[in-house]
């Protein structure tokens, strides 16, 4: 009797611990959390990547918020259905167990931006870390160029050698700022601005704050980028299976573009050719 007894209060406690679904959450946003929970059906574990240490058998399903969660995920070569959200990193592969919605513009969307509304713009520059060189993203990118009629130059770094790449980037019409490890920082971000303003060469950033930074132009899709994640997570949480449905790029977005920029530059930008234009 008392075998069974404490065997029902382990069930009772495990239940509490383990519950449905673990969120493993690296960005720490309490708002996105909440929003969440009012989504999911199930009973949701939260924790940080740093803080698990225990396993994913009692679990159904994992939602990895920002790229520690889906790096850690990784690590662990776990297989696990999961959905995937706020990884700024677009050279990171959502596992093929998942789904989930990228934080950024497809390439195809980006370069119809600048060919429409700058068409001055005939050689564009990337700089990314070297081990990203044999990347299916980068073939992507190149792919994309090449449709729009536009040269595109990416340097591949390894460790620190950052001043050197600007060099090799000369004759170039504009810097196409991507996520990765050398851009994610906000100082990071802004040391990349600064240099290739001082160039004049003007900057086509990845979120808003680089506009402000004087990014010649942004875009921004954080505004219903939670509502189009969200969306994914209900229909996980209402029994659909994560690998059925296919991994989203955001459908709205918002322009900024940096007026003192332009101006200081001399630059045209054809307002027209774009939707949802915000001037800094």
């Amino acid at each position: 009797m008392r075998k069974i007894i404490k065997i029902l209060f382990l069930i009772f406690i495990g239940g509490k611990i383990w519950g449905q679904i673990l969120v493993i959450d690296g960005i720490g946003d309490e708002n996105i959390n909440n929003k969440i929970e009012e989504v999911s059906k199930d009973k949701l574990v939260f924790i940080k990547p740093e803080d698990f240490k225990n396993s994913i058998d009692g679990y159904k399903l994992i939602i990895l918020l920002g790229d520690r969660a889906l790096e850690f995920y990784k690590k662990n070569n776990w297989e696990k259905p999961c959905v995937v959200g706020y990884v700024k990193n677009p050279i990171y592969e959502i596992p093929i167990t998942g789904t989930g919605l990228r934080y950024g513009l497809p390439h195809t969307l980006i370069f119809t931006i600048i060919s429409s509304s700058m068409k001055w713009v005939k050689r564009v520059g990337v700089i990314l870390p070297y081990e990203y060189s044999e990347s299916n993203y980068i073939e992507e990118l190149k792919r994309t160029s090449k449709t729009f009629n536009i040269d595109i130059k990416i340097v591949f770094v390894q460790g620190k050698q950052i001043k050197k790449a600007f060099s090799e980037l000369s004759g170039i019409d504009l810097f196409l700022l991507l996520p990765c490890e050398f851009t994610l920082d906000e100082n990071s971000a802004r040391y990349f601005i600064e240099e290739f303003t001082n160039l004049k060469i003007p900057v086509f950033g990845f979120e808003k704050k680089h506009a402000v930074m004087g990014a010649l132009m942004s875009y921004d899709i954080e505004k219903n980028y939670s509502i189009e994640f969200l969306n994914i997570v209900k229909l996980v949480s209402e029994g659909r299976d994560p690998s059925t449905i296919p991994v989203k790029y955001p459908q709205n977005y918002e322009i900024y573009i940096k007026k003192k920029t332009k101006e200081i530059l001399k630059l045209e930008i054809d307002k027209l050719a774009i939707k949802n234009v915000n001037e800094i």
